[in-house]
């Protein structure tokens, strides 16, 4: 099973003690051109995309699976909500990273990431010159990373 990688733009930080807040995925939001197939397309997630989201969903940084993960869903410093505008997230970052909380603070780490497979998914291939559209309607998510380079622009950290 291939894990594909979508980023998305922090564009507001709230941080309360060392919780960080926001949207994981923007529902219903395009994505920036992806070339990561044969033909370039925009990916969008619809409402209710992730059903069931399990207790080893982790945070990282950069993807670095090698790094100790900063926060978890089955240790309960991690959350996932659903809600209209997207699938939001809260993690408590470890008192041990202020420079990841500095950081995200100072707009340096632009974005999260999600680590994740399609269960299902609808494709439209348009005319050669333009770009053909996936969107993902139930998928399984394994990660949420901080990046510096999102690809879904409509990404908020509330």
């Amino acid at each position: 099973m291939k894990i594909e990688h979508r980023s998305m733009k922090l564009e507001e930080v709230q941080v309360e003690s060392r919780t960080i807040t926001g949207i994981a995925v923007p529902y219903n939001s395009s994505s920036q051109l992806l070339n990561d197939r044969p033909r370039p397309y925009r990916e969008e997630f619809r409402q209710g995309s992730f059903p069931h989201i399990g207790d080893s969903v982790a945070l990282f940084l950069q993807h670095d699976h090698k790094g100790l993960p900063l926060a978890r869903t089955g240790a309960g410093t991690m959350t996932f909500t659903e809600s209209e505008r997207g699938l939001l997230f809260s993690a408590d970052l470890p008192e041990s990273r202020p420079d990841i909380l500095e950081a995200v603070t100072r707009g340096d780490i632009a974005g999260v990431s999600i680590g994740f497979s399609a269960i299902t998914d609808d494709w439209n291939h348009r005319g050669a010159s333009m770009p053909s559209t996936r969107v993902v309607t139930k998928a399984h998510l394994y990660e949420l990373s901080l990046v510096a380079n999102p690809a879904y622009p409509g990404a908020l950290i509330d």
